[in-house]
């Protein structure tokens, strides 16, 4: 059996990758939107999966087409509710 390792991404790595601002990140964070995966627990750092990359930008695709942060919210949430419901019927 293979040994798989999850890689994680700082939080100037994603906002690099996904091109958003740490404070965005920050902001995120706070109101519950995107979460860190993992905290390092001595210093603080916020870590992110690659799962989390297609929301950020799907995020920042949203807020583009003139959504606010609330029906973001919401947006994210449905969906993760439709896979879920789709994954238990398959």
């Amino acid at each position: 059996m293979k040994n798989f390792k999850q890689k994680y991404y700082t939080i100037g790595e994603i906002a690099k990758i996904c091109n958003i601002n740490i404070r965005t990140l920050h902001y995120y964070d706070s109101i519950d939107l995107v979460k860190p995966v993992k905290i390092v627990e001595n210093s603080n750092y916020r870590l992110y999966s690659k799962g989390q990359i297609p929301v950020i930008n799907s995020i920042k695709r949203l807020r583009e087409m003139g959504l606010s942060l609330k029906d973001v919210k919401l947006f994210i949430s449905l969906i993760t509710i439709i896979i879920a419901t789709l994954l238990q019927i398959i």
